[in-house]
């Protein structure tokens, strides 16, 4: 997947493209900055429902690799949905 991709779209959303691009790129930075960190566990969670499988796949990627062990529940509800490649990257942030 290319994460150079927009993986957020809309003015819904409250955490910008660069921030989602930080979780997938450099996930170390999510381990020590916890200011905003449930902001955007929450937008990611909101992601896992839109309609675009893109925005679903990113969203799985970054809450696996922020690690929050409140959103196993989320993951595990997208290794049903219907696009295979959400599933594969729900189980690969399961782990």
């Amino acid at each position: 997947m290319n994460y150079n991709k927009t993986c957020l779209h809309g003015e819904q959303y409250t955490v910008g493209i660069a921030s989602a691009k930080t979780i997938v790129m450099k996930p170390q930075t999510i381990e020590t900055r916890t200011t905003g960190k449930s902001d955007v566990i929450q937008a990611m969670r909101s992601l896992l429902t839109s309609d675009d499988e893109l925005d679903r796949c990113c969203a799985c990627r970054a809450l696996g690799l922020i690690g929050d062990s409140s959103v196993v529940d989320d993951l595990v509800d997208r290794l049903k949905d219907d696009d295979i490649d959400v599933c594969i990257d729900a189980a690969e942030s399961l782990g």
